[in-house]
């Protein structure tokens, strides 16, 4: 038996255009033909390019960095008075005057749980 009777064949099918297919004639001769296109001159465009070499460009003494920064040239502190806070702090919390120790409420009132723990 023939091995390429057994591979696959590829089936093509025929090309559809679907611009041409409703066409029931073509275009006529100057269908697209304007005015403008029947008496359009074509203009000469001369090409010249403004380019300089590099020697004719002027050479400029570059001052040396010394590190300052327009910012730090031009910016001129102001003395400013401080405002106050609009809303006065919370006074009822107080200071008891004892040192911190770690302990908040939360962990004097409920205290530390255990999570099960199964592998």
């Amino acid at each position: 038996m023939d091995m390429q009777a057994l591979m696959p064949k590829t089936t093509e099918r025929p090309r559809l255009r679907p611009c041409c297919k409703n066409k029931k004639q073509p275009w006529m001769e100057g269908t697209l033909d304007t005015n403008y296109r029947r008496d359009y001159v074509e203009k000469e465009v001369p090409v010249q390019r403004a380019v300089r070499s590099y020697d004719e460009y002027p050479k400029l003494n570059a001052p040396k960095f010394d590190g300052t920064t327009t910012m730090g040239t031009d910016f001129k502190p102001y003395a400013v008075k401080r405002e106050g806070m609009i809303r006065p702090t919370n006074t009822n919390m107080g200071d008891s005057g004892l040192p911190f120790n770690g302990d908040s409420t939360y962990t004097k009132d409920f205290g530390p749980k255990e999570a099960p723990y199964e592998r």
